[in-house]
Parts: C-alpha cells; structure tokens; sequence
C-alpha cells in the first residue's frame, strides 16, 4: 500500500538512489541549512502550481475545510469558560498556533506523524497542553528563585490540528480545547495536587 511511509521511503531511495537520504538530512546538514533547503523546495514547488490546482488540494485535504460548528457559540463559550478560569485565579493567555518541534513526541508517546510538522523548527499545536507546559517552564527559567515556589495557572482555548485519520462520526482533524495548567512546588502527601484542584 503506497500511503504507508516506509513503502513511499523505499520508493523515494530507490528511484533517487541515495540509500541513507533521511540519515543525510537529518544528521548530516545543520537544523537551520535543512529549513532553507526545505523553503527553498516548497518556493518551488507552489511556483509551479496554477489556481485550479489549489481548489483540487483543497477538495482533497480535510485538513483545510471549515469546522461545521457555530463560530458565534464557539466564541462565546470561549469567552465565557475563561471568565469563569480567571475567576478562579487562572491567567488566560493567547498561545501561538505553532509549538517548537517535537513539543508532543519529545515528552509524551504521541508520534510525530501523527502531529503536522512545519518547518524553521515547528509544528502546528496538537496538545496545547504541552506548550502551556513549555511556556510556565520559560517563565520560571526568568523568575527569582523567591518566586518559584509560587503556583503559576494559566488557561487557554485553542484550535489543535491532528493528522492521523479516523473513521469515527465526531472525529475531527482541528477542533477546539479549552486547557488549564497548574504549576507549583510539591511539598509531600499530594499537597500540589489538592491545592491546585
């Protein structure tokens, strides 16, 4: 079956004739040098598209298509789930619509596959929870140690983005999240975890 990614590798080495091709690029040329080869191939590539060609890509990718859900109750119910968190002492933040690479495979089990990687070093968010993990992190890295043993809550609404198919009514491949996360010192006996429940 040709959608299977070791299929369409075998075939890429055979036809290219260059046996360690994915060592070469991902060991062999530096991160930044492997980002402008990469713009450098899709410049090209969307250079030789023409506009009936976008509209058979966007037929095509169910990744593109609007969320059949009311964008007016969604934002509502945004609006009024992070009045009802910063209520209870979480900050809302606007996260970006990216994470670093590896911001979901590198710390949990998911697969990189299954996430829809980008380049210059990023991905498009499929666990906002991991970066709101990442941006407590950085935040703590500036603090005074003081201030470290303070709780951090920060809460957001997100579109997340999957690529992996499913052929479940309810299924979407970007939908919405509503994430909160608590970060603390922990003291014994689950103290963190009370309090921040």
């Amino acid at each position: 079956m040709e959608s299977d990614p070791s299929f369409i590798l075998e075939r890429i080495v055979k036809e290219l004739g260059v046996e360690q091709i994915v060592e070469l690029l991902a060991d062999r040329i530096p991160e930044t040098d492997l980002y402008t080869l990469l713009l450098y191939v899709f410049r090209e590539k969307t250079q030789r598209l023409v506009p009936s060609e976008l509209l058979k890509r966007y037929q095509a990718n169910r990744s593109v298509h609007p969320a059949s859900v009311d964008p007016i109750q969604l934002k509502q119910l945004e609006l009024d789930i992070l009045k009802i968190a910063s209520n209870h002492f979480a900050t809302p933040v606007q996260l970006s619509p990216v994470a670093p690479l590896g911001s979901c495979s590198v710390v949990a089990t998911v697969d990189q596959n299954k996430v829809l990687s980008a380049i210059r070093g990023t991905e498009v968010v499929s666990d906002v929870t991991n970066l709101l993990a990442l941006h407590i992190s950085d935040l703590l890295k500036s603090r005074k140690k003081s201030n470290r043993e303070d709780y951090i809550r920060l809460c957001t609404t997100h579109r997340h983005v999957r690529t992996q198919y499913f052929n479940n009514p309810g299924m979407f491949p970007h939908f919405h999240l509503f994430c909160m996360v608590t970060s603390g010192t922990d003291t014994g006996s689950y103290q963190f975890e009370k309090q921040s429940f």
